[in-house]
């Protein structure tokens, strides 16, 4: 009965998250087509941690000055250009470019379609040359997931950096990429994060990679630079493995739903 009730459960959530997703041919931009990224992200190094009782639960910042926006950029600004493909335009230095999250796409109807209200946005982004967005915005987000046949817990990280879980003096390391991420072509409607692959890559687990060989630090709660940099790299590699699917999707090497 509880393995019946866990399955339910767990089919009951997949079917809650679901989106429909309408047929969509396959891409294959041409060379030198102009993408546009837009990066937000805290000065601070955050670290959640969720312990065995409320009790322990805490979460700091620290000013470790990783230059996380400007860093993110440049690994996918890496992956996209090379071997001289696309041209990564940085919108965070756009006059009047808002510092939010973008959704130029949505699907209604069973089609996918342009939200109106980014409308002048993205005819401006257009003029430019600009057929691809790429929007990251830092946010809290799911970390991890505890089930049981009584139901599932969620546990939050505050921002990009670490996340921990301890139980019964067992810990657990994660690197947070606590961003909510968008790929979108404005020159016809399609969200990329919700091809299978990208949605796969853009999920909690693959955002929260477990570092089973991280070292305990010397103070739980004052962790240094030099501690976490394991953390910062890893942040980096996911968004280095992210880039790289981007593209494999921009040059038609991966393909949509349907052709």
């Amino acid at each position: 009965m509880k393995v019946f009730l866990a399955l339910a459960l767990s089919l009951l959530l997949s079917a809650c998250v679901s989106t429909y997703v309408p047929p969509t041919p396959s891409l294959n931009l041409p060379a030198k087509t102009k993408i546009g990224v837009l990066v937000i992200a805290g000065d601070s190094t955050k670290h959640s941690h969720v312990g065995t009782t409320i009790f322990n639960n805490f979460d700091t910042s620290y000013a470790h000055n990783w230059q996380m926006a400007d860093s993110i950029f440049d690994t996918l600004k890496s992956q996209l250009e090379q071997p001289e493909r696309f041209e990564v335009v940085n919108l965070s230095r756009w006059n009047q470019m808002p510092l939010q999250p973008l959704n130029f796409v949505d699907v209604r109807d069973k089609n996918w379609q342009f939200n109106p209200e980014p409308e002048v946005l993205r005819q401006r982004l257009l003029a430019e040359g600009i057929q691809v967005v790429i929007s990251i915005y830092e946010t809290p987000s799911l970390a991890f997931l505890q089930c049981s046949s009584y139901g599932c817990s969620e546990f939050y990280s505050q921002g990009y950096g670490l996340f921990t879980r301890s139980f019964l003096g067992m810990d657990m390391y994660f690197s947070s990429a606590a961003f909510a991420i968008s790929v979108e072509t404005i020159h016809q409607p399609v969200d990329l994060t919700l091809m299978p692959k990208l949605e796969a890559l853009t999920n909690y687990q693959a955002k929260h990679h477990e570092l089973s060989d991280f070292d305990d630090p010397k103070d739980f709660k004052n962790i240094t630079a030099q501690e976490m940099e394991p953390v910062r790299l890893s942040i980096l590699n996911y968004f280095s493995a992210l880039g790289s699917q981007i593209k494999a999707y921009l040059n038609g090497e991966v393909s949509g739903t349907a052709s």
